[in-house]
């Protein structure tokens, strides 16, 4: 039957499952045991391997910078901040409407369920023009498709996209717990008091704003320049970093990985940009 056939497949699956937890399991506590009694010479070979890199890309990658990425950083910059910075201010504006709401409903002593309710959907707004606004960023940054060469950065709207969620959580949980305590204590001043709680809810949600987005826009300037910079060195580094993948000790190739060590000296060497 169907049904019998479900079981059986659905035994194997487990059955190997299980076999492949305890592989992954006896795998980890090998590597483990390997890197803590090489450790000193896993870091040697890394060290040396860094070293190595350095001295074949930093001036090229210096030069490709200064001449074809930093020029063009602030006008990218621009592009980005009024799409996503649009986004965040959106979201806070929702944020202290639903606040605003809420307060008025304790004011004139709302019924606990109907304040709940408020409570819950400020919780879980309707973000999709916050959002929307945050999605134009790929057509804002199209022109600059040609210079660059890269293909999409909605792994970076998403992203920005979640934080905002993430912070309209945070204020919607920050109120409800300030604004029970009020109900609570039931002060003379309800009203001043609330809009204290509001200010400083905003506060915070300015602050995270701002860490959030100076964070989006180095991930996004990191997307667009980075891949544009690794396509131009692979002509002068290709052919030395696959020589030095292979001169890696095969039971330190899991710890050291040279794209790894390649591509953190390419975002240093960004970061002074």
């Amino acid at each position: 039957t169907m049904e019998a056939a479900y079981i059986l497949v659905q035994e194997h699956l487990l059955h190997g499952l299980s076999v492949l937890k305890v592989s992954c399991r006896t795998s980890a506590r090998q590597q483990e045991v390997l890197m803590h009694s090489d450790m000193d010479q896993i870091i040697n070979t890394r060290r040396q391997l860094e070293e190595k890199i350095r001295a074949k890309v930093s001036k090229p990658a210096e030069r490709l910078c200064s001449e074809s990425v930093q020029p063009y950083l602030g006008s990218v910059l621009e592009e980005m901040m009024e799409p996503i910075s649009s986004g965040f201010l959106e979201g806070r504006q929702l944020s202290e409407t639903m606040m605003d709401r809420a307060s008025q409903d304790v004011l004139q002593g709302a019924e606990y369920e109907d304040l709940k309710k408020v409570l819950v959907d400020m919780a879980r707004p309707g973000l999709l023009s916050c959002y929307q606004n945050m999605g134009s960023l790929q057509d804002k940054l199209q022109h600059l498709q040609g210079r660059f060469g890269f293909f999409s950065i909605t792994r970076v709207v998403h992203s920005a996209q979640v934080d905002l969620q993430q912070l309209m959580k945070n204020a919607a949980y920050t109120f409800q717990l300030l604004l029970c305590r009020i109900i609570e204590d039931k002060p003379e001043n309800a009203a001043s008091v609330i809009e204290k709680a509001k200010h400083r809810v905003l506060k915070q949600y300015d602050y995270d704003s701002s860490t959030v987005r100076k964070r989006i826009f180095q991930d996004a300037l990191v997307s667009i320049t980075l891949p544009f910079i690794k396509d131009n060195l692979s002509p002068i580094c290709k052919t030395e970093l696959q020589t030095l993948e292979q001169n890696i000790f095969a039971e330190y190739s899991n710890f050291i990985h040279v794209e790894n060590v390649y591509e953190s000296i390419l975002l240093e060497i960004l970061d002074k940009e």
